[in-house]
């Protein structure tokens, strides 16, 4: 999730950020892992310990996120997930605004590395660098706790230029794929700089080429709940529906999209009593 320069045999990172295997000019799908463990560690602050003790099995999770040895790591953001799905499931306990953080860095990580590129595949001279490691570069601003400490302002000169990086890789990836999860990035992003017309614009922008995306269906409904416009997610969630039936799935449901799932259908019994 740092920087790869392989036109250099370079590999660029932030001090104590970087996995031990980025130094040796390798990125793997385990470096983002070890970048999300040491960022996860960083941002709970002073208060970590007390969190330890709490939920050992959470201190646990970070230890085997962060082990210099990349074969001793968890492999991939995917098996991440499902960690973390069964650590939620057994009660870990986080605050709100932790939470959203948690979640919005994890969807980033996971839009990274899903699907796209082989671990312990290097990218060989003057070829296009795989969509993963071209998102890597753009979204390593979020990764840096800096970015977390810095005020209202600065964090919005910072999604400005996250904006204009993904606004040249859609016109560098074709491909309506890599199109849909550009777009994704750059409606969270227009979020987290509370530009609401932007990011509702990213969306529509999204379903209108691609009118049978269910993932832009979901992203976008959940959007709307946040919002908290409820009838506009609903309509969202009827097309979301129609969309699944009438297509192959392609990757599992994120955690985000089941719990939105669950919140439509009792909205629905809400609005039939």
């Amino acid at each position: 999730m740092f920087g790869y320069r392989s036109e250099q045999k370079l590999c660029l990172g932030t001090k104590g950020f970087a996995a031990p295997e980025q130094y040796q000019g390798r990125l793997t799908a385990a470096s983002d892992v070890y970048g999300f463990g040491k960022t996860m560690w960083a941002l709970m602050g002073e208060g970590k310990w007390r969190q330890f003790l709490s939920s050992p099995s959470w201190c646990y999770l970070l230890f085997q996120c962060c082990r210099k040895d990349e074969k001793r790591r968890i492999p991939d953001m995917e098996t991440l997930e499902r960690k973390l799905k069964a650590l939620s499931e057994k009660g870990l306990r986080v605050s709100g605004k932790q939470l959203f953080l948690v979640a919005g860095l994890f969807t980033l990580l996971l839009f990274t590395v899903s699907g796209i590129f082989l671990a312990g595949k290097e990218t060989k001279k003057k070829q296009t660098l795989p969509l993963s490691q071209a998102l890597t570069q753009v979204t390593q601003n979020y990764y840096d706790t800096s970015f977390w400490e810095k005020d209202q302002k600065e964090q919005k000169e910072v999604c400005e230029k996250t904006e204009r990086e993904l606004q040249k890789l859609l016109k560098a990836y074709p491909k309506k794929e890599e199109q849909n999860r550009i777009l994704m990035l750059l409606a969270l992003n227009a979020e987290l700089a509370e530009e609401d017309a932007h990011a509702r614009q990213y969306y529509q922008q999204l379903l209108l080429f691609d009118p049978d995306c269910t993932e832009g269906y979901g992203e976008y409904g959940r959007y709307l709940w946040r919002k908290g416009e409820k009838e506009k997610s609903l309509e969202c969630f009827f097309h979301y529906e129609s969309a699944e039936s009438q297509g192959e799935r392609q990757q599992e449901k994120t955690p985000g999209l089941l719990k939105w799932e669950g919140e439509m259908k009792e909205y629905q019994k809400e609005r039939a009593q």
